[in-house]
Order: C-alpha cells, then structure tokens, then sequence
C-alpha cells in the first residue's frame, strides 16, 4: 500500500461527508439492494443489514427550509425538522425505508409525520427503554428488535437471515474499533489529522458500506497525513450527533483542536462492541428475580419473530445489551455515565478544555447541561457552551466568544 493511498482515503471521506446521499445513490446502483434509512446512533445498523438490506444515516445537511414548519412546530429541534425538510424536498427518494427511534420529542414528531406522509414506501418505530440499567431493559429491546424485524422481512421482502446478522455483528464491530483507534492515535498526538476531517470520517463511517469504509480507514492509518498539531487549544466536544464538518473547521478556526469528542455520532457510538455482549452476565440493577419478565426465546415464539433467540450467544440480546449500555445520550436515563465518559475524553486526549454544543431547542441537553458543567467545573476543567443550528453561517459571534475561552483558558 503506497503512502499516496492514505491521500487518496482521505479524500474519499471528503468526498463523502461532503455529499453522502451521492455514496447510498451510488451503494444502491453497484449493489442493487433496497436501502433503509436511520437518524441516531441507539438503532444498530446490523438489525438492517440482517435483512440484506443498506443502513443509512440521515445525516443534518444544514440546509434552510420552512417546508417542516407546516407540520411541527418553528421551535422544535433544528436538526429534527432539518431531517423531515430532506423528506418533504424529495432529497431522501432513494429510501425503501426509515427506521426511527423512541429518542426524543421532536424525532417521534418527525416519526408522526413520516408514517402519516408515507415518505417513505415502510417506516417503523423502534420503542426503547429510557432507562439503560437494567436486564428488564435489555431483554424488553431483545423482544422489540426481533418484532420490528420480522415487521421489515413482510413490508420490504428481506427475510431476516441469522448469517447476515452475524455477519453484521463482526464487519461493524471491526469497523467501530477501527474508528476507536483512529480517535485513540489523535488524542494521543500520534497522527496529525484535522478535527474537521475527523468528523467527516465519522459521517462516512455510517454512509459508506462496512467493509469498503473498513478498507479506507485502514489506508489512511496506515499513511497518515503529515503535520503537527501546532499551538491550537486541545478541547473535547460534547453534543449530540454532529455532522457539519464545515461548521467543526469553523471552531477550529478560533484557535481550538477538537482532539476528542462526546458525540452520538462519536465516541458514544463507537465504543459499541456486540461480539464482546455474547453470552455477557445479565445486568444486576433495577430489580431482583422475576423483574426481567418474558425471555427472549419466549418472545420470539409469542410474536411469530425470527427464531434467533436462546440464552447465551443470542444475538439479539447481544445487540440490545451492547447498544444500552453504551454512553448514554441525554434522553435516557442516568447521567451520571455520559459525565464519566465526557471526563475519560479529556483525560485520556489532555484537553485543555471542553465546547460544549447545544443544539437550539433540545431540551434533553438544556437540562443534562448544568449537570455536566458542574461535573466538569469541579474536576477543574473549563467549559464553555455555544448554541446553534448546526449552520456554519452567522457562525462570527460565536467563533468570537469561543476565541474569549481558548484567552482564558491560556491565561490560568
């Protein structure tokens, strides 16, 4: 593999993150499948590809329109109604499908109008626990996965194949540790690689087919771009899912390096291994015997689900427990992971501070925000909180206020 291979790979996940329903056009014309779209980081992509199907993060494009507003309201969630206005322009016709999550308020009224709108030939809804801790939780998504499946193998003609499913489990978690490396070797200051290009290989990891992002990335580990990191400000950013690379060079243009990050889309979702789950110890909190309910194989039987299901190495049940205890977002409950997890990042990469990014009106950050700052705050770290709509436009006030924290922080 020649060094200008690692070049090449880089600007292939440009290209990409740039542009990626031009990648699902392209996936679906050289593979022929159906493809099946998804919006955040808790609906596990090998529940699509068990079906032969292409998973698809809908990404945030940033684009302006009003079309939304027609069905939720002006002051619900940016990126939300950025997803539903994809919908509505037509932008996202290549979809056979779209899974949804019970994530937040303003993504079930997405949901509410999706399914009512038919904008897509199948949708469906997954209902996820709030609460992560425990086994009851686990096996309660266990039951709802193998539903939905056997849901998505009548609506779209793709039977559930426990092969394919497998398959899924080891070509995602091969990708995901892939990504956890390239995250390690930056915090690390072993490969000088631009947090901006950082997150675009984060949207092309859920665009681009496993494998063929698999041999990419692994390219361009193994011929890393030259360069040091200079004398910008190390910082972790924290948010939900983030995919506007322009808007993440913008930061980095007030003299900041994403370094790490607390992201959905980020080191929220690739820590996620299924492989390791098979066969794990049930979780012990929330409960004592008889509170976990129905097992998965009883589940199965009583829906007419797929017969995938049975104690340990059940996949299924591998697919709940590793996507539940996760980091966790906002919108499920406890906390106190996600501070864990957010002080680990800036632990581990040396930052010097932490932006944290507040999408308008997500009520789940507004409140887990005062929680997270004083978690910070009393470890010592700064912290810093801008809000936005993820637009890199009118972005001048806020590069200047975040110029005012990388003055302050350097000053101590």
């Amino acid at each position: 593999m020649s060094p200008a291979a690692g070049m090449r790979a880089l600007e292939r996940f440009r290209e990409v993150a740039a542009d990626p329903r031009a990648e699902l056009a392209r996936v679906k014309e050289r593979s022929g499948l159906a493809a099946v779209g998804y919006f955040d980081s808790y609906l596990p992509e090998e529940l699509i590809m068990a079906h032969g199907l292409i998973p698809y993060r809908v990404t945030v494009d940033g684009r302006d329109d009003v079309r939304s507003m027609e069905y939720i309201q002006a002051y619900a969630c940016p990126a939300a109604r950025n997803l539903l206005d994809q919908a509505l322009r037509g932008d996202l016709d290549l979809l056979d499908g779209a899974l949804f999550t019970r994530y937040c308020d303003s993504l079930r009224g997405v949901f509410a109008v999706w399914d009512a709108e038919h904008l897509t030939p199948y949708v469906d809804f997954v209902r996820y626990p709030t609460v992560t801790t425990t086994e009851a939780a686990v096996q309660y998504l266990a039951a709802e996965l193998r539903e939905v499946s056997a849901r998505m193998a009548t609506a779209l003609d793709a039977p559930v194949d426990e092969h394919h499913l497998r398959e899924a489990i080891v070509a995602c978690d091969r990708k995901r540790a892939l990504v956890a490396e390239l995250a390690r070797r930056r915090a690390a200051r072993e490969m000088a690689l631009q947090g901006s290009d950082y997150l675009g290989i984060l949207v092309a990891a859920t665009t681009m087919l496993p494998d063929d992002f698999t041999q990419e990335l692994s390219a361009l580990m193994a011929h890393p771009p030259a360069g040091e990191p200079g004398d910008a400000l190390p910082v972790v950013l924290s948010g939900t899912t983030f995919d506007n690379v322009r808007l993440a060079a913008s930061i980095e243009q007030a003299g900041l390096c994403l370094v790490a990050d607390d992201l959905a889309s980020g080191s929220r979702w690739y820590g996620v291994q299924v492989e390791a789950m098979m066969g794990a110890a049930p979780l012990v909190s929330g409960g004592g015997p008889g509170a976990v309910g129905a097992t998965a194989e009883a589940s199965a039987t009583a829906t007419g689900g797929p017969s995938l299901a049975g104690g340990a190495g059940d996949p299924w049940t591998a697919l709940a427990r590793a996507y539940l205890t996760k980091p966790p977002c906002s919108v499920k409950e406890p906390a106190e992971p996600r501070a864990d997890h957010l002080l680990a990042q800036v632990r581990a990469s040396g930052a010097a501070g932490v932006v944290f990014y507040l999408t308008k009106f997500c009520e789940s950050e507004e409140v887990e925000w005062p929680y997270l700052r004083d978690r910070l705050e009393a470890e010592g770290v700064p912290v810093v909180m801008i809000e936005g709509e993820h637009r890199s436009a009118g972005f001048e006030q806020v590069r200047t206020r975040l110029e005012a924290f990388r003055e302050q922080v350097e000053g101590f």
